[in-house]
């Protein structure tokens, strides 16, 4: 609607102006025309009068005066009369066109601010019976009984989506009967998933709750300025966009300077950078972590695909990248993409074009692309291993990058299963996907979701495998409610998609920064300053939990009937309560389970209170302080 408000906005000022031009110029022409006739006629007849008749005499002369002065005098009248018709036609036929033209500009001009008038009124009504049916749809949505229910508003697409999973299009089975469905599996496993279940169930809401209504139309608006499907942008609009997002982009990359490895891990690992091409005429840059192994040692077998969010890059997660390197034994990468949504190809950040376009990377047996960028990062920084790229993967996104990594999974299962369907040797890598305070945009997450569904139950590779693995979980590390995650509604939808299953956790008194740290201050100092300080135990329970959570997926000790690892797990997933603690050197974090009532109410509209978040500012001030310290003294601040 913005679009179309524009569009016709400029036509009838461009419009208006081009009939105001057209008019001015035939009034000019004509009185121009009159006026230089009119005065050259007068010159000629004063000219006529004036000469003197010397060949007569007196007499003679005064009565050939007479009879000239009343010839003139006839001739003057019948002339001013032919010349005031020739003008009155004339000005008539000079000033058709652009009367006609002004004409048919005014009634196209009523016309189209009469449709967009229309629009607007269209618009509005249609936001507003949808708010309603949002309103009226909270309670059936929460028991997850949807097979009457109206969609909701944060389900609007501009193309028609990729349903939620069979399961979500008939009538959902009561919970105890899932936990009570035979499964192939230890009565370990079997306890585990019904005290998941237990948790991850939310009471029925006494009543409908309008403030999460008007959530859902916020969610709505986010989705539809941040549109991941591609759009046919003007080229102005594209040229712009491109100017303001690249220049912010070289300011940050200038202020930020290359990525490094924190004090107490550059014996551990190494970092190099070099570019990756993600497909014809896009080329991007990347930066690779090493882990170090002792002499002996075979090289990690494992890769970390990891992508920045909204308004950043790949050198401001250096820290976060190396932590993960050295805590799962991996090779990290992290690529650095443009934010500008107006992208004329749909190759940015939030746009399935480029997620697509990085699945195929995977797709490749061959990894060619991402065997040469890591051949130049290995010789840049002089290591002799010249070791190809693992072909098991984690994809792990944070932000708006937290659309990325779930968008580039779900092309990466329907590429395995089509090529499954073709008959074609198609074996999954793609261990799991983990995302921190996911801002994923439009249908990303239930398409993906879907995707990831269509590969588990009809893209087996081996029927006669038990144990295909080809479950692929997504777990969220995600924050309370804040000014840059309300537009998400990712807990929502992969409750949704996964129901009673194990999906993640938000993190009490948790920040959207949280998981981004690098090793620049001022850039670090920056970020908490807009998004909040964090409280110095958190950081680090995103690394705690995120780096089991990876071990654990590699390890393929993920149950696809719960979610979670159920036994010798490395990751941390509950005890069948609503939340859980992390111990860490700067106190106890509380992990709450997305799905259960408690992660709502944190996740909820009604979390965010002016009051609170203004006395909480000291408070905030000080934990960021001593965060920011810790951060880059190594845990030893003294402050």
């Amino acid at each position: 609607m913005t679009r179309v408000a524009v569009w016709v906005g400029a036509g009838v000022f461009t419009a208006g102006l081009s009939a105001a031009v057209l008019a001015g110029a035939g009034t000019a022409n004509a009185d121009e025309d009159g006026s230089s006739k009119q005065e050259a006629k007068a010159s000629s007849s004063q000219n006529d009068t004036q000469r003197p008749n010397r060949n007569r005499g007196p007499a003679k002369q005064q009565r050939a005066k007479a009879e000239a002065a009343d010839t003139t005098t006839a001739e003057k009248s019948a002339e001013k009369t032919d010349n005031a018709q020739q003008r009155t036609a004339k000005s008539a036929e000079s000033n058709r066109p652009a009367r006609e033209v002004a004409d048919s500009v005014r009634v196209k001009a009523r016309k189209a601010i009469e449709d967009s008038r229309r629009d607007v009124r269209n618009a509005v009504r249609e936001m507003g019976d949808a708010a309603r049916s949002a309103v009226s749809d909270v309670a059936e949505s929460a028991t997850r009984n949807v097979t009457e229910s109206a969609p909701r508003i944060a389900e609007v697409r501009v193309r028609p989506p990729i349903s939620i999973r069979s399961a979500l299009t008939k009538p959902s089975e009561p919970v105890d009967s899932l936990a009570s469905q035979p499964e192939p599996a230890t009565e370990q496993r079997a306890t585990v998933g019904k005290t998941l279940r237990e948790a991850l169930t939310p009471p029925t809401p006494a009543q409908d709750d309008p403030v999460e209504a008007i959530h859902d139309v916020l969610r709505t608006l986010g989705a539809i300025v941040l549109n991941p499907e591609p759009q046919d942008y003007p080229k102005p609009l594209s040229l712009v966009g491109d100017v303001v997002f690249d220049t912010l982009a070289t300011l940050e990359r200038a202020v930020g300077g290359d990525p490094v490895v924190p004090p107490e891990l550059r014996d551990k690992v190494e970092v190099s950078t070099s570019t990756l091409v993600i497909s014809e005429g896009h080329e991007v840059e990347s930066n690779w972590y090493f882990p170090n192994t002792e002499e002996g040692e075979p090289a990690p077998t494992r890769l970390i695909y990891l992508q920045h969010g909204f308004l950043a890059n790949g050198p401001l997660y250096s820290y976060t990248a190396s932590y993960l390197a050295d805590q799962t034994n991996s090779i990290v990468v992290t690529t650095t993409y443009t934010s500008n949504p107006f992208e004329a190809d749909g190759m940015w950040l939030g746009g399935d074009n480029l997620h697509e376009a990085v699945a195929q990377l995977f797709l490749d047996p061959e990894r060619t692309a991402l065997n040469a960028s890591m051949d130049t990062a290995e010789l840049k920084a002089g290591r002799a291993e010249n070791v190809d790229v693992p072909l098991q993967f984690v994809l792990v996104g944070h932000s708006l990058g937290g659309g990325f990594a779930p968008g580039v999974a779900g092309y990466y299962a329907e590429g395995l299963t089509r090529r499954r369907e073709q008959g074609l040797d198609a074996p999954n890598h793609l261990a799991g996907v983990v995302i921190y305070d996911a801002v994923p945009m439009g249908s990303i997450i239930p398409d993906a979701m879907e995707r990831l569904d269509e590969l588990e139950t009809n893209g087996t590779a081996d029927p006669s495998d038990d144990d295909p693995n080809d479950y692929i979980p997504i777990y969220e590390i995600g924050a309370p409610l804040n000014y840059l995650n309300v537009f998400s509604d990712v807990n929502d939808q992969l409750t949704e998609a996964r129901p009673g299953q194990f999906t993640g956790v938000v993190l009490e008194d948790g920040v959207h920064m949280d998981p981004m740290q690098g090793g620049n201050p001022l850039i670090q100092v920056a970020a908490y300053v807009i998004a909040g300080f964090p409280q110095p135990q958190n950081p680090l329970a995103v690394r705690e939990l995120s780096a089991g959570w990876i071990n654990d997926m590699f390890d393929e000790k993920i149950d696809p009937a719960t979610g979670a690892c159920t036994s010798d797990c490395a990751g941390q997933y509950g005890d069948g309560d609503d939340s859980f603690t992390i111990t860490t050197p700067e106190g106890d974090a509380v992990a709450v389970l997305i799905g259960s009532q408690r992660a709502k109410d944190l996740t909820s509209l009604r979390a965010i209170s002016v009051t609170d978040f203004i006395s909480a500012i000291p408070a905030g001030v000080l934990n960021g302080l001593q965060t920011t310290c810790d951060l880059f003294t190594g845990g030893k601040c003294s402050v």
